[in-house]
């Protein structure tokens, strides 16, 4: 047996446990008190760890000095993320800007926001054979912590980023910092009655005030996952960080949407004998895609349901959506861990305007995988434009700048036996152009000097291929700016919402187009138009002569 101490009390490292309170003698209660006096306490004592339990010392509903006086100086952390509970959230987001060790506990099926996927995370079954497994990973995972410990969280990577970028023009750690102290002053002006409130609400109607705002920016996170990707720094000088931020809601929408689908129709692929390859395309539309991927993949890991995982692959030349793929897709949190999905990046000639690889090494790799191997080959793609294919079958047809990308995309096409062409509403043209005619509209063409104005190239689609491309976008509800657009949409491709459910297990030929509806989106008109079309110096010949939703 190792220990982390001499054992004497004095020099007993600290270990402070953060966890949802209850009520008192409620079933939260004694359901935790259980967890820390059979298995938490008992099993960090025997390492030498002196516990502390928060709400041994703390009044609930509170935050002391004594809290985070342990939250910032104990050796360890042990926070039970199993509710979600906004203390607790808190309480670790304070632990992790230290940098120092915490080990994170959740009950089964606990679904975890965002970056929380990539920490020290042990998932535990709440009965008595899960007690004694949690003590075994517990002692693993804590002993990991202590002694190879490497400061890595959400906060601290943002740190870093920002350190390293100091002198970018957004400054981001700026932004974040000032918000959040505005929200903590907000937040301690009302539990301490500093405010109005004390004027006309009680203690427990302005703890009630507080709680609601608290689980409102829980929930309404925006703003802050946009200043993290900012914060990230990626290709400051391309073309992937300027669109980066253009339809970000929407596009992190449709990667949550479709994900799971995703991953539950190659699990069915799977189970009847194949083997699948996920295929990729570049582009900020398909950047979350890579972290809500990972999100799933962890979370059948989490669950044991991980055997299938092994037999799907996935392959791209999406430079950017591959290193946030390896942030968040580990297995474990040691930094040598797996990736929770088998992966592979395309070689080829690296293009920094675009953050992709492409050209002809990259072309005759994807075609010599399929050739040399018998497997499902599913293709995700994006494009600068997306026109819908009037005659039969109707298909989305990806438009691409640049004939290497365009070329790319052929290929992939070519070689997957099935493909979904993911955009936001707004780039998706229902009109029956006819060639060059969009390229006309916009003023491009290859005589133009302006690297920004050469002309787009469609994907070539015949009538075969045209049955198993499937588009991924969103609709809007009734009385919006493109409500009447979605409607065409919708009607053209004859859309049944019902085949959703089958999706898993439908044949290629017979999946449906994927329309999910989209209503965050600013109800006043100005920021309604900025926000469908938010490239200034095109909004209006899109929005009159494109998709015609102004006279």
């Amino acid at each position: 047996m190792r220990y982390l101490s001499s054992g004497n009390s004095g020099n007993e490292k600290k270990c402070f446990v953060i966890s949802p309170i209850g009520k008192e003698n409620s079933d939260d209660r004694r359901a935790l008190n259980g967890l820390i006096d059979s298995v938490l306490k008992p099993t960090l004592e025997e390492m030498g760890f002196d516990v502390e339990v928060a709400h041994k010392i703390n009044k609930p509903g509170s935050i002391s000095h004594q809290i985070i006086h342990h939250l910032l100086n104990d050796e360890l952390v042990v926070a039970n993320l199993s509710s979600l509970n906004p203390n607790v959230m808190y309480e670790l987001a304070v632990r992790h800007a230290t940098g120092l060790p915490v080990v994170s506990i959740a009950v089964n099926g606990t679904i975890l926001p965002f970056d929380i996927t990539d920490d020290r995370v042990i998932f535990f079954q709440n009965d008595i054979a899960g007690a004694h497994e949690l003590r075994d990973k517990l002692k693993k995972v804590v002993y990991e912590a202590i002694d190879n410990y490497v400061p890595d969280n959400p906060i601290y990577r943002v740190v870093q980023s920002s350190i390293v970028q100091k002198n970018t023009k957004n400054k981001t750690e700026d932004f974040l910092l000032e918000r959040l102290n505005s929200i903590e002053n907000l937040l301690n002006s009302i539990l301490t009655g500093s405010t109005y409130l004390n004027k006309s609400l009680n203690t427990e109607e302005i703890l009630e005030v507080a709680n609601h705002i608290v689980n409102h920016l829980n929930k309404n996170n925006q703003w802050a996952t946009g200043a993290l990707l900012r914060a990230r720094g990626l290709h400051q000088q391309s073309l992937f960080s300027e669109r980066l931020e253009y339809y970000r809601m929407e596009k992190d929408y449709l990667a949550k949407q479709f994900c799971p689908m995703l991953l539950n129709r190659c699990k069915s692929f799977v189970e009847s004998g194949k083997r699948v390859y996920i295929i990729i395309d570049s582009g900020t539309t398909l950047y979350p895609f890579f972290d809500k991927l990972a999100q799933e993949a962890l979370r059948f890991h989490a669950n044991e349901e991980n055997e299938w995982i092994k037999h799907v692959t996935i392959v791209t030349n999406n430079l950017p959506g591959m290193l946030y793929f390896m942030e968040n897709g580990r297995k474990t949190s040691s930094r040598y861990g797996d990736l929770a999905i088998n992966s592979l990046l395309l070689p080829g000639v690296p293009l920094p305007i675009y953050s992709a690889v492409s050209g002809k090494e990259t072309n005759h790799y994807l075609q010599n995988l399929r050739l040399e191997t018998d497997a499902i080959f599913i293709g995700i793609v994006t494009g600068n434009w997306i026109r819908i294919r009037h005659s039969h079958p109707h298909c989305p047809i990806p438009l691409a700048r640049g004939k290497d990308h365009q070329l790319f995309k052929q290929i992939l096409f070519e070689n997957s036996d099935e493909v979904f062409v993911v955009s936001p509403l707004g780039k998706v043209i229902n009109s029956d152009l006819e060639k060059g005619e969009l390229n006309d509209i916009l003023g491009y063409s290859e005589n133009n000097d302006n690297p920004d104005c050469k002309p787009y190239y469609e994907v070539k689609i015949d009538d075969k291929k045209a049955n198993f491309v499937k588009l991924v976008t969103t609709i809007r509800e009734s009385g919006r700016l493109l409500s009447g657009h979605s409607e065409n949409i919708r009607d053209i491709l004859n859309n049944n919402i019902l085949e959703y459910l089958d999706f898993p297990y439908l044949p290629a030929d017979r999946v449906p187009h994927l329309l999910f509806q989209f209503n965050e989106i600013p109800k006043e008109y100005d920021l309604e138009v900025a926000t469908e079309f938010p490239v200034d110096r095109l909004r209006t010949k899109v929005m009159r002569e494109l998709l015609k939703v102004i006279s």
